[in-house]
């Protein structure tokens, strides 16, 4: 399969297809780093976001001046938190094509996380003028002037972004509402699974780790608290991630990554109203993804509840029509209903069971 063919993928929203040929590929990023972009888009969309960042971050010297990779390495690093890097790349997309609308609105919504309000009113009213039915944009630009007057008298306000997260007052690590350039599901293997990270190479815990940092009090400190979170899911030390996860949202508030990870430990300690709860919190704060929406449709016929299963199966279809653990969840789902045994479903009755282990989940 070649680049176009990808591409064409990419455009049909099937990014599990893409990620998975890669993966099991030989394809050497190296020698075709366009390859690579695409691959680390795909991890964006599916939520993937440390992932891409990885893939990103080896791409830098290839594809500095390729506007799209500016663009989407600054989108994936705001949403890991790290502000200062995501300016100077979204900057320079901005030097390279000031006439891309989806480049500016996205610098625009960097400029609300760094309290820069009146640079990015200019920017969204700059947008507006030429398109009034850039939808984004207004959004955006109503959700500016609500933290405008949220923020008055307070300079710690000005890394809230509402084009992705719940009104907070609190910093926040933010999900960029457009994709630029190339605009998991109870699976163990898959919800635990982290990175493209060589795990050889890795000779600390996550708890080790975080002992040796000496880390500022900033949403950097998020980033890396997160990360560390996510190292240890993947070695299923569930009480610490959430503990990390805890750090990170002490320093910014609601997030949709904090919540996603939350949800997952909650899952490897079979608290499932918990991990329900928190999935919930996640596809509020931001945009959902075809993880998100499997594991709350699992959660939900785990209860009985096959209709709402149903439903977000289709919402997670409708995000990845590709993603390999549809057919086994769509499977489970007719299984369930064609069970003579089956009761219909009461909202009296609703509960998880009490035996079920996140194994069994899957």
């Amino acid at each position: 399969m070649n680049y176009d063919q990808l591409l064409l993928l990419f455009q049909q929203g099937q990014y599990s297809k893409i990620t998975s040929f890669i993966d099991e590929s030989s394809l050497s990023f190296e020698s075709d780093p366009n390859v690579a972009h695409l691959y680390a888009a795909s991890l964006f969309k599916l939520g993937s976001f440390g992932k891409a960042l990885e893939i990103l971050e080896t791409l830098e010297s290839a594809l500095d001046n390729n506007v799209d990779y500016l663009s989407l390495f600054g989108a994936t690093l705001r949403r890991v938190g790290n502000l200062e890097k995501a300016e100077v790349l979204l900057n320079k997309a901005m030097k390279l094509d000031s006439k891309n609308p989806f480049i500016r609105n996205n610098y625009a919504n960097l400029l609300i996380d760094l309290g820069r309000f009146s640079d990015a009113r200019n920017i969204l009213d700059s947008l507006l003028l030429q398109n009034p039915k850039y939808e984004d944009a207004r959004i955006n630009l109503n959700r500016l002037t609500f933290i405008a007057t949220q923020s008055t008298g307070n300079k710690k306000s000005e890394d809230v972004d509402f084009n992705t997260q719940v009104t907070s007052g609190t910093k926040s690590i933010s999900q960029p509402k457009v994709l630029d350039p190339l605009h998991l599901a109870f699976d163990e293997e898959e919800v635990y699974k982290y990175g493209r990270l060589d795990r050889s190479k890795i000779v600390q815990s996550s708890q080790q780790i975080v002992e040796s940092l000496d880390l500022p009090d900033s949403s950097q400190t998020a980033s890396e608290y997160m990360k560390l979170a996510l190292l240890a899911v993947q070695e299923k030390n569930f009480s610490y991630a959430l503990q990390l996860c805890s750090k990170s949202y002490i320093l910014i508030g609601p997030n949709s990554q904090i919540f996603d990870c939350v949800s997952d430990c909650f899952i490897g300690l079979s608290r499932f109203s918990d991990a329900e709860s928190f999935a919930l919190h996640a596809i509020t704060v931001s945009e959902p993804t075809a993880k998100l929406y499997m594991n709350l449709a699992t959660l939900a016929s785990m209860k009985g509840d096959l209709v709402l299963a149903e439903f977000y199966l289709e919402r997670a279809a409708g995000l990845d029509p590709s993603h390999t653990q549809l057919k086994k969840l769509s499977g489970n789902l007719k299984s369930l209903k064609s069970k003579s045994s089956a009761k219909k479903f009461s909202f009296e009755l609703c509960e998880f069971p009490s035996t079920v282990s996140s194994k069994d989940a899957a």
